[in-house]
């Protein structure tokens, strides 16, 4: 039998997932800029942190989570659903591997790669020094000086190419002539990634990317472009769902909504086909005014499309459910 994690604080929500958010399972949630994408994450997040159902990792690609939802947002959750989640930082250890398996931390290999310069007469400056490292420097660990439980971890500032290094994707993507292009060196077992054994050794249930467009958003966009960028995309939520599979995972990404230049009220999100294959669940979450939000099940094994919504309110301690209310309030 599946195991569910039960949502107490928006109970309708249980609705779109079965009886409640199912283990090993890929969710989707998509809308407009100030939607409440974060504030929703955030909330279903420390509820469920907080019953005892694992410890989650929170991954901010925006760089906005600490300096806007943190504090205040962790006060009022803490009066709503009671004290005890801690939020505790995600730090990375850089290393370089050397011959035969050894890895040496970026201040000692420095030291040595000085010492190599020295020797053989080269003038150099602390800046190509640093530069010169940063060249070797493939291997990334992620760690955390608190361990134990009701932790959500946040680990902030992640931007493409950490992703793919934390999932021990090794892959160059830039441009060459009038297009992108991904060059993949290497492809390992997700679950032998620096993110798997974060996992595994903190206990995590939960894992949050907070957004996945940000991820892609700097690469350009032309027609000649998005193969790339749908190439990026796969390898990232491929090796996601492996873990999900592995570890009996919840993954939540959240995603920025694309709309139709034409302004004929059409509405999608960043990452295409390769979002629609690789999440079972797709929510949207639309502004209706004044505070208040819709919450659709665009997608789900177990629902038709479209079928089942959630209006819903933002109150100072997070989202409440709400009595269904026109479209076209406020």
């Amino acid at each position: 039998m599946v195991e569910r994690y039960i949502v107490r604080s928006i109970p309708r929500l249980n609705t779109f997932f079965g009886g409640g958010i199912p283990k090993e399972s890929m969710v989707h949630l998509y809308g407009p800029f100030q939607s409440g994408k974060t504030l929703l994450v955030y909330q279903l997040l420390y509820e469920l942190v907080y019953q005892g159902l694992g410890n989650a990792l929170y991954i901010d690609t925006e760089a906005s989570f600490r300096s806007n939802f943190s504090d205040t947002v962790g006060r009022r959750f803490e009066e709503r659903f009671g004290k005890g989640v801690r939020l505790c930082d995600v730090k990375l250890s850089r290393s370089v591997l050397m011959r035969g398996g050894k890895k040496l931390g970026v201040s000692e290999f420095k030291r040595e790669l000085a010492a190599i310069l020295d020797d053989l007469g080269i003038l150099y400056d602390i800046e190509d020094l640093s530069d010169a490292v940063r060249l070797f420097t493939r291997k990334v660990d992620l760690v955390s000086d608190e361990r134990g439980k009701k932790i959500i971890y946040l680990l902030d500032g992640v931007d493409l190419a950490l992703a793919l290094k934390i999932l021990d994707i090794e892959a160059e993507v830039g441009r060459k002539g009038e297009k992108t292009e991904v060059k993949i060196k290497g492809l390992s077992d997700p679950v032998t990634s620096p993110l798997a054994k974060f996992i595994r050794k903190y206990r995590v249930s939960f894992l949050v990317i907070d957004s996945m467009g940000m991820l892609v958003k700097g690469l350009a966009v032309s027609l000649s472009d998005l193969p790339a960028r749908a190439v990026v995309t796969n390898l990232i939520i491929g090796s996601l769902i492996r873990l999900a599979s592995i570890y009996g995972l919840v993954v939540i990404a959240t995603n920025h909504e694309s709309r139709n230049p034409t302004g004929k009220g059409f509405h999608s999100f960043y990452g295409g086909n390769a979002f629609g294959y690789g999440f079972k669940y797709s929510l949207y979450l639309s502004k209706l005014g004044k505070g208040l939000r819709r919450l659709v099940a665009e997608r789900s094994p177990i629902l038709p499309e479209y079928s089942e919504y959630i209006d819903l309110k933002i109150g100072e301690d997070g989202f409440y459910e709400v009595e269904s209310v026109d479209k076209d309030t406020g």
